[in-house]
C-alpha cells in the first residue's frame, strides 16, 4: 500500500484553507458533473456547518451539481436533521439536500465479502464524479471508533440498517462497504482540528491515535488492512501537522 499524506490542521484555520489543503493532496476539482457530499448528518458527531459551507463553496466553483445528503438512522430522519443541524441554508440551484433513501437503488457486489455479498447503494453514490466524505470523530460503543470508514455505513440504502446489518457484525459490514465505496477525499471534523486525507484507513488510523486509541484494537480497521494484505502496523502514513 502506498504511503499517503494525512493533513492535521487547526479547524478554524483549515476551514479557511480548504482549497489549498486539497491541492496539497493532489486533488483537482475540474469540470465535475456531479459531486456527492456525505456528512455524518444522522450520527452522534455531525460536522459543523462552517466546515460544510467551506466545502460547498469550493465545489460550486467546479461542479455542475452537488448533492449533500445522508440516509435515515435508527433514531433520526435526514430531513429533520437538515433543519436541526442548520444545513437547510445550503440548498440552492446547484446544491440539493437529499435523503439518499429517495434515490434509485443499485445493488453492488462485494468481492470476497466478510459479511455482505451485495449492498443496496443510492444511485448518487454510483453516478458521482467525486465523493467528499465528512465524518465527525468520536468513540463508539460497538466499534470503538467512528470516523471515515464507519461514515460510509450511512450510505446503505435501507431504513432498517441497524436491524439488518448489525447482527452480521458491524465491523465486518464496514470493511465490506469500504471495498466498493472509495471517497475522493475524507475531511474529518475532529473537534478542534481537521484531518484530511484520501484514504479512509490511513485517516482512521490517525484519528484513532488522536483519541488515544490503539488502531490495532479497532476491528474494522484490522479487517480493512487485512483486505489489502497488510497489518495495521505496516501501514505507512505521512502525517503533516500544519
Amino acid at each position: 500500500m502506498k504511503c499517503m499524506t494525512v493533513l492535521s490542521i487547526r479547524k478554524e484555520k483549515g476551514i479557511d484553507e480548504i482549497p489549498e489543503l486539497l491541492s496539497r493532496l493532489g486533488i483537482k476539482l475540474e469540470s465535475v458533473r456531479l459531486a456527492l457530499v456525505k456528512p455524518n448528518l444522522c450520527g452522534y458527531y455531525p460536522p459543523s456547518p462552517p466546515l460544510i459551507g467551506a466545502i460547498l463553496d469550493l465545489l460550486e466553483r467546479s461542479s455542475e451539481k452537488i448533492v449533500l445528503g445522508d440516509t435515515d438512522s435508527a433514531i433520526h430522519r435526514t430531513e429533520e436533521m437538515f433543519r436541526r443541524r442548520g444545513y437547510e441554508k445550503f440548498a440552492s440551484d446547484k446544491v440539493e439536500l437529499r435523503n439518499f433513501l429517495n434515490d434509485r437503488v443499485h445493488w453492488c457486489s462485494v468481492p470476497s465479502p466478510h459479511a455482505v455479498e451485495k449492498f443496496p447503494l443510492p444511485e448518487s453514490t454510483i453516478a458521482c464524479d467525486i465523493m467528499v466524505n465528512i465524518p465527525g470523530l468520536g468513540t463508539h460503543g460497538n466499534t470503538l471508533l467512528t470516523c471515515a470508514s464507519k461514515n460510509l455505513f450511512g450510505l446503505i440504502s435501507s431504513r432498517r440498517k441497524f436491524s439488518e446489518y448489525h447482527p452480521l457484525g458491524i465491523d465486518e459490514v464496514i470493511a465490506d462497504i469500504c471495498k466498493i465505496v472509495k471517497p475522493t477525499v475524507n475531511i474529518v471534523d475532529a473537534k478542534e482540528r481537521l484531518l484530511i486525507g484520501k484514504d479512509v484507513l490511513q485517516v482512521d488510523i490517525v484519528a484513532a491515535r488522536m483519541l488515544g486509541l490503539d488502531p490495532s484494537r479497532v476491528k474494522h480497521l484490522n479487517l480493512i488492512a487485512q483486505d489489502r494484505g497488510m497489518k495495521i502496523d505496516d501501514v505507512e502514513i505521512e502525517l503533516l501537522e500544519l
